[in-house]
């Protein structure tokens, strides 16, 4: 699991080598194939939805979760412009690109 690419999505290379990509919120960990899961970014998601996203890793039921949680984008917003940030960095956080 990785995160910080701003992107939620998974790889699944099969046992045969071929890779899949997939955007779908839970995978199930087969036995024999690799992933490489990227749970996206709690802050500047770039994936069109606003929400800090984020995963859990269940190794007792093989199964990776990304969720996504709302948060005060307008407190996060004015703390980026209070810090002297770029204004488009607070702007991108109310639309998740």
């Amino acid at each position: 699991m990785f995160g910080h690419t701003h992107l939620p999505m998974t790889f699944i290379q099969t046992e045969s080598g071929a890779v899949n990509y997939s955007e779908a919120p839970e995978i199930e960990l087969r036995e024999n194939c690799r992933y490489l899961v990227n749970v996206g970014s709690v802050g500047q998601p770039r994936d069109g939805d606003p929400r800090a996203s984020f995963g859990i890793l269940d190794t007792a039921e093989r199964r990776v979760t990304i969720l996504r949680e709302s948060y005060d984008i307008l407190s996060a917003q004015r703390r980026i412009i209070e810090q002297g940030l770029p204004a488009v960095l607070a702007e991108r956080l109310a639309y998740g690109s």
